[in-house]
């Protein structure tokens, strides 16, 4: 059975979500609600400075984008409350704008058929937030209607402290996750209430608060007060790492640590988890459909229980696929 769902907001991650869409048969895009034009979002989705050229056929009409040969409404309403979805008939929203980071505000979506809001951020007041891969399966649909997909680096993150909590046990962790610029941040210097952000992001390594931080604990509550972190914006347009110092419960070897990995990626977690033993860099991650690569060559040992270990991810595209994904598993279990 298809899950039926419109996208609010095509930036970056709205529009990646539209171009991995097609790779998942059990979803059908039925509608999306921005305030550009038909015309420009169809030339953004056809064309992208990082991704290259879209696969699937793009084209647009009056009120509408052509996806595939197929017509897909496209609205220019505010905010939640005021799109109207007509006759589309989504059972579940991607709330994808970046804006509306409050559940009152998020659950605007939830009117004429609509059952469930995904936000594609962290929500502190969500009624869940989910990571693909690790804790999905607590989704209750006589609960949740407001939730969050947590954020990319906290989906990166998770999949690596849950194979080291399973396999040693983790006491204690330090994240760092050297990002790639979004549209977050500003082009040239400019006022922000945070003074590091209000720097040019494509000039400057910045240092900034990362979402992942708060919310790795939402998606594992055993990894709550255990583990903080920073981010480090850095000037490029795609690829980013999670940098992971931990000190485990249980003494180990950097071998040991390595087939805990390898194991991991080649069974329960091989969907959101790889490995490798190739020395890469950034570029060679970008369209990475993974939650995170560990970085093999990179694993370091300090004594017996201090490791780092480094995970590459695509900050886009790693995430609208998870975002594809969490939309069927909700629409699926809400049948």
């Amino acid at each position: 059975m298809t899950t039926r769902f419109a996208i609010n907001g095509l930036g970056r991650v709205g529009r990646a979500l539209v171009r991995v869409a097609p790779r998942y048969p059990g979803l059908e895009l039925v509608a999306v609600n921005d305030p550009a034009t038909p015309e420009q979002v169809a030339h953004l989705l056809r064309y992208d400075t990082v991704h290259g050229r879209a696969e699937e056929e793009i084209g647009w009409e009056a009120g509408a984008l052509r996806l595939g040969g197929r017509r897909v409404p496209l609205s220019n309403a505010a905010t939640p409350e005021a799109i109207d979805w007509g006759g589309t008939a989504p059972a579940i929203v991607v709330e994808a704008t970046g804006r509306f980071r409050q559940r009152a505000l998020a659950a605007g979506h939830l009117r004429g058929g609509v059952e469930r809001v995904i936000v594609s951020a962290i929500l502190p007041d969500a009624d869940a937030t989910f990571c693909i891969g690790i804790n999905e399966e607590t989704f209750d649909p006589a609960r949740h209607r407001v939730i969050s997909n947590a954020s990319c680096t906290t989906n990166c993150l998770a999949p690596l402290l849950r194979v080291l909590d399973r396999a040693f046990g983790v006491e204690r962790a330090l994240m760092n996750t050297v990002h790639c610029m979004t549209n977050s941040q500003q082009l040239v210097d400019m006022a922000h209430p945070d003074p590091r952000r209000a720097r040019a992001a494509p000039a400057n390594i910045i240092p900034t608060t990362s979402d992942a931080i708060p919310s790795i604990g939402w998606v594992m509550p055993e990894m709550a007060g255990r583990v903080e972190g920073l981010a480090m914006r850095v000037p490029i347009v795609a690829g980013s790492l999670v940098d992971l110092t931990v000190l485990l419960a249980r003494d180990a070897s950097r071998e040991a640590v390595a087939d805990a990995f390898r194991a991991a990626a080649t069974g329960e977690l091989a969907a959101i988890l790889g490995v490798t033993d190739e020395e890469l860099v950034s570029a060679d991650f970008v369209g990475e459909p993974r939650s995170a690569v560990v970085d093999l060559p990179l694993l370091q040992q300090a004594g017996a229980r201090l490791f780092r270990v480094v995970a590459w991810y695509d900050n886009e595209y790693g995430y609208a696929h998870r975002l594809a994904e969490l939309v069927l598993h909700v629409g699926a279990r809400s049948r």
